[in-house]
């Protein structure tokens, strides 16, 4: 017996992502990709429910694209970052977001939160973002969550970004990278992970050396990370050790004179910043019933800061900087902060198929010491200081921070199309700084409270298998700094290294977003999976230009297009395209759209994929910013469900029938039940094509064997 070409072309997509997986248990469905909707291990939601554009990337991805470091990454791989760079050195980024800031430096209005395996990263002396101290082979995997999300606590203004890290039962086996480069640059990396019964183990290193590409600028950054973790039939617990020592030269801008002779040399120097950290964190989860469970966090994180730049003296009127001159022509200027920070968290988790609840609370407290000095000295002819005087203490300041808060989400199924989120945290937020040098007012004392309720409210709709809507409104704020509150007295000249000038009582920052958005498509693969290549196969679309299945190493095994069968995919497109870690990738060609989805095997190996070449465009995700002008938006909120409508009815609606008569020829074809409705269609069409293609194909070899057998029977006879 024979197969049919149709069914032929079938079996070719069907094994592409199933790779030859004889049991039909073993098939795998519609990849669902779960968000974490707090900071805490707890509960997750599908990405389709979640009212916001929440971008996801997984370990995979992250190897592939060798980038130096997270920021890098993120700018070079995520819609919507981008860099500064000012500080003169690749580990010191402003990372900017939606035009929200996480950046290293003091005084810069802060605007995203940044979690480390559910434990805050933002330094509590300025909301700094100290990029250099994540640990860049441990991570798993990073969310970026936009908008004001008050479920991620204070700084939460434009955007969040959780990092998750990697465990022994995850990321098994050894790794070892060295590399090397330019300017003295020298990079090694180790990683091992292990697994004992219910315990495993993680450990990586990271080091990296370089001497700079301009004078005076080497730089070296050493990471420890390590995790133990247990993972038990009532629960589970990590604890992870977290140590980073680094010493990084940013040189800051030249005079145009002196770039034009030779970019490569410094104004002065040396421009220095040394940061030490340790962090301890136990975190767990202990499940008390099927749907309910408690999970929490523990953690105790201290950093030191030293930062040395030989500077111009602002006060030199001896003549011109010549590096010969005998008087005070330059200053060092040194800082140094400690920070010990202890907190935890803990919170209640329900999970059912129609509902998704957490409750929790959580309690930050951090204590700061901050010394700011000045020592005079001689620009010398290396345009560094020489010949110093005795050092001058110019600030000496103490504070303590402490945030206690409350939290509540909750994820309700109204359909099973129409999930609706409602979250508040109520934050509470109390502030002391006291000035070691000077007991008298005008000072740096201070003494602030600030509370705030947050709200966010959301729904995500699934017009069409093909077509998810979400709008939503969440507000978030941030409380200031000891280092900003240390400027808000009009009457005392600010001292401290800070962006801004003295200024009265400063209130916190309060910010609301409303976003609305379109996900198209690739959320139920309806267009780039095997659904669109049966249609294509049985009934030529002239729209569709082609559609190839690929395997791990980009070799197109089979295509619609004869010419295209041997060959490669396009160098630009095979790591987007061999990645089973995304919900898929859109881009353009000469032709027309082009829309591919990486598939893993039974194992949960890399496996190929279907790449699907069209005459339109298809884009993924739209969003939509917009200010607070209630009247304005409700305007606009109803224009866009006229435009969401007009899509779901013009566009989509289209493509989705001819989805849904191929699955109606497909279910005929295999003798299955049908719907008889679009409104019936579940969204595991591509997963339900695979399967009856391997149905298919096993009966297939059944009937081959069986014909074999009885033919060798006959010639025993």
């Amino acid at each position: 017996m024979k197969l049919k070409p149709t069914r032929i072309a079938l079996a070719l997509a069907a094994l592409s992502s199933a790779a030859f997986a004889a049991p039909e248990s073993a098939v795998e469905t519609a990849t669902i990709h779960i968000i974490g909707s707090t900071p805490l291990a707890g509960v997750g939601v599908p990405r389709e429910q979640m009212p916001s554009n929440v971008q996801s990337v997984g370990s995979r991805r992250l190897e592939e694209a060798e980038n130096l470091n997270l920021p890098d990454f993120m700018a070079s791989q995520l819609p919507s970052v981008n860099l500064n760079e000012t500080q003169g050195n690749p580990f010191q980024p402003d990372l900017n977001y939606r035009g929200f800031t996480a950046s290293p430096l003091l005084g810069t209005p802060q605007g995203l939160s940044v979690y480390l395996d559910g434990v805050r990263v933002n330094e509590p002396f300025g909301d700094t973002v100290n990029w250099d101290l994540l640990p860049r082979t441990a991570i798993a995997g990073i969310d970026l969550i936009p908008g004001s999300n008050p479920l991620f606590g204070l700084n939460t203004l434009g955007g969040a970004l959780a990092v998750r890290t990697k465990s022994g039962d995850t990321h098994p086996g050894t790794q070892i990278e060295l590399s090397g480069g330019s300017f003295g640059r020298k990079m090694l990396e180790i990683e091992h992970g292990g697994k004992a019964g219910a315990l495993a183990w993680y450990g990586a290193v990271d080091w990296f050396k370089e001497d700079g590409w301009r004078d005076h600028s080497p730089s070296e950054v050493k990471q420890l990370f390590g995790k133990l973790s247990y993972r038990g039939e009532s629960g589970e617990a990590d604890l992870s050790l977290n140590r980073t020592s680094t010493v990084l030269t940013g040189n800051g801008l030249l005079p145009e004179s002196m770039f034009a002779q030779r970019r490569s040399q410094v104004f002065t120097h040396p421009d220095q910043t040394r940061n030490d950290l340790t962090q301890v964190a136990l975190s767990g989860r202990y499940w008390l019933s099927a749907v309910s469970s408690l999970s929490g966090t523990l953690y105790t994180r201290q950093t030191e800061t030293k930062t040395l730049n030989g500077d111009l003296n602002d006060e030199f009127d001896g003549g011109a900087f010549d590096g010969v001159s005998d008087e005070e022509s330059g200053v060092y200027n040194r800082t140094k902060t400690r920070q010990n920070g202890y907190g935890g968290a803990a919170q209640w988790n329900f999970s059912s198929q129609s509902q998704q609840l957490a409750l929790g609370v959580s309690a930050d407290y951090a204590k700061i010491k901050f010394g700011q000095s000045a020592q005079l000295g001689m620009l010398d002819s290396s345009r560094g200081i020489t010949d110093f005087e005795d050092e001058e203490q110019e600030n000496s300041l103490r504070g303590t921070t402490q945030t206690t808060s409350i939290f509540l989400t909750d994820t309700i199924t109204l359909r099973p199309d129409l999930h609706l989120t409602a979250a508040a945290r109520y934050n509470q937020t109390h502030v002391v700084t006291v000035d070691q040098l000077n007991s008298a007012a005008p000072n740096l004392d201070g003494d602030h409270h600030y509370k705030k309720l947050n709200p966010a409210l959301g729904l995500t709709w699934q017009a069409l298998p093909a077509l998810n809507v979400y709008a939503g409104f969440n507000q978030g704020n941030r409380a200031p700094s000891p280092i900003e509150l240390g400027c808000a007295d009009p009457a005392n000249p600010c001292s401290l290294p800070n962006a801004m000038a003295a200024d009265p009582y400063l209130k916190q920052v309060v910010a609301r977003t409303l976003e609305a958005g379109l996900r198209l498509g690739n959320s139920t693969a309806d267009l780039t999976g095997t659904d669109a290549l049966v249609a294509h196969v049985r009934d030529r679309q002239p729209d569709i230009l082609s559609i190839d299945v690929y395997n791990a190493e980009g070799d197109v095994l089979f295509s619609t297009d004869p010419s295209g069968r041997g060959l490669k995919l396009p160098t630009a497109w095979r790591p987007p395209c061999l990645n089973p870690d995304t919900t898929g990738w859109s881009g353009l060609d000469a032709d027309g759209g082009v829309q591919c989805v990486g598939l893993v095997n039974a194992f949960g190996q890399p496996a190929g994929g279907v790449l699907l070449r069209h005459r339109y465009a298809v884009r993924t995700t739209a969003d939509l910013r917009l200010p607070t002008d209630w009247p304005w938006l409700a305007a606009m909120v109803i224009a866009l469900m006229g435009v969401v409508a007009w899509a779901a009815v013009r566009v989509v609606r289209p493509l989705h029938e001819q989805a849904h008569a191929l699955r109606t020829q497909l279910d005929n074809l295999y003798n299955t039940p049908a719907p008889s409705t679009v409104s019936d269609v579940d969204t595991l069409g591509p997963a339900r094509a695979a399967l009856a293609a391997l149905q298919a194909h096993d009966r297939w070899l059944r009937e081959t064997d069986a014909e074999a057998d009885r033919l060798d029977a006959q010639e025993a006879a």
